[in-house]
């Protein structure tokens, strides 16, 4: 491999893994605004139980409310470590093919291959985090 080729591609590396964090920065703040949606409502609802009405239905959307939003909490708590590490890694790559003009060829070929194993990692529990919002979907959306 030529230097000229590692360049271009941990580049495009670079450029993908911006990608894939804006991607992941859209399903951040959407489920954000779900947790908020699901926030005001669970203090209405708890609002009502504290003033007396125990009815066994207002316990139950209270109980789902919580549900909810613990489920879409871990959701973003993934995604959260999933766009810090997408940053961080596209910095590195960035500013690693800045470097290669100065670093000799056996540093950057194995600089390289780290953060091309990096990067298909990260991609991986990228697909690993879809796979679980879809799984959850199917569960939730199912008619029993």
């Amino acid at each position: 491999m030529k230097v000229e080729d590692i360049n271009l591609i941990t580049t495009d590396i670079s450029n993908f893994l911006l990608i894939l964090m804006g991607i992941a920065l859209s399903l951040f703040t959407l489920l954000y605004s779900f947790i908020l949606s699901k926030k005001d409502q669970l203090l209405e609802l708890s609002l009502l139980i504290k003033l007396g009405n125990k009815d066994p239905l207002l316990i139950q959307k209270q109980n789902n409310a919580l549900r909810y939003i613990e489920k879409l909490k871990i959701f973003n708590d993934k995604l959260v470590v999933f766009i810090v590490s997408t940053f961080i890694l596209s910095f590195i790559s960035w500013f690693f093919s800045k470097c290669f003009e100065s670093l000799e060829l056996k540093y950057v070929v194995v600089g390289f291959y780290v953060i091309s194993f990096v990067t298909i990692l990260i991609i991986a529990y990228f697909i690993y985090i879809v796979y679980l919002l879809f799984k959850s979907y199917i569960k939730d959306t199912r008619i029993k």
